[in-house]
């Protein structure tokens, strides 16, 4: 399957992001945690959980070609993102 990053990011993807924060505000993480981001998408759920883990490590993990150079383009700077194996 194929995804539009593009479209996908400009409708916002609110209650999957939505339903993403909740899940981030119950996993209390700390500074120095360890994260694994299945299915990171574009990566805007990524970038949060890299701030809250500033000290620690996050990698974001797709199978799409689309979403994670979407979010590579974006959040170069982080360098977290890696394509999973399909």
């Amino acid at each position: 399957m194929r995804w539009d990053a593009d479209k996908y990011d400009s409708i916002g993807s609110a209650p999957q992001a939505d339903a993403g924060r909740d899940l981030i505000a119950l996993a209390e993480i700390k500074k120095a945690d360890s994260i694994l981001d299945l299915g990171c998408g574009t990566g805007r759920l990524t970038l949060e959980l890299s701030k809250l883990a500033s000290k620690g490590s996050v990698t974001g993990l797709d199978p799409s070609d689309e979403m994670l150079k979407k979010a590579l383009d974006v959040y170069s700077h982080l360098q977290v993102f890696a394509l999973a194996n399909k």
